[in-house]
């Protein structure tokens, strides 16, 4: 299964405010420390606070985004919630989060919308934003990618018990996936460990002496 294809649960409010908030320290870091974009020669007595606001605003422009998305998907949505919805979500929210920064930027410094402003503000936030979000989805990527998604089903799993009970064979766990194809037998002592993510179920396997996840 291809991670993209992969459930992924469907985050809490508080967890993704912790994502939102380390991408806007992230952004608060790089515009103090390193004052890109003719910010070291911008001079204000409050320069630093200044700066710290953009990240301020993407922290409470994105985390209200969030919740009021949570409120506009269906449950039938969340439910089969995986990792292409949650980057989707996540670069939704981050566009809105620039948006939020282009009008702070246009009240703060008094300048009107102009689309071509706001293009070139967008490609120059993007920029920024790039090293925190490309820090998210390696992290989501590390975490599922060895993630397979199979529904335990008990009846076909008695079946098998049955059969194999009759041809003195070995014992055999069969997990059968959502898909046609998916279909796994293992032995019950090469299942090590058993975690749940929200609604879903990871199992921890030994698989030719290495241990992965299903």
């Amino acid at each position: 299964m291809s991670v993209l294809n992969t459930p992924y649960p469907r985050p809490s409010t508080f967890h993704f405010l912790k994502v939102i908030g380390g991408i806007s320290l992230t952004v608060i870091f790089i515009l103090i420390v390193f004052q890109p974009f003719c910010t070291a020669s911008f001079h204000h007595p409050y320069k630093y606070l200044l700066l710290s606001g953009y990240g301020i605003v993407i922290f409470v422009s994105g985390g209200l985004f969030y919740i009021f998305s949570s409120y506009l998907l269906g449950d039938k949505i969340l439910d089969k919630w995986t990792v292409t919805y949650e980057i989707l979500i996540l670069f939704a929210t981050i566009s809105v989060s620039q948006a939020a920064c282009f009008l702070y930027w246009a009240l703060l410094f008094g300048k009107g919308f102009d689309i071509q402003k706001f293009i070139y503000f967008f490609e120059i936030a993007s920029s920024v934003s790039v090293v925190p979000v490309s820090g998210y989805l390696i992290y989501i990527y590390q975490k599922y990618k060895d993630v397979n998604y199979l529904n335990l089903k008990p009846e076909e799993q008695n079946k098998t018990h049955n059969n194999q009970n009759q041809n003195a064979d070995p014992i055999l766990l069969h997990l059968k996936g959502s898909g046609k194809n998916e279909n796994y037998f293992l032995e019950p002592d090469n299942l090590i460990l058993i975690s749940s993510e929200d609604n879903y179920v990871i199992l921890h396997i030994i698989e030719n002496l290495s241990l992965i996840h299903i």
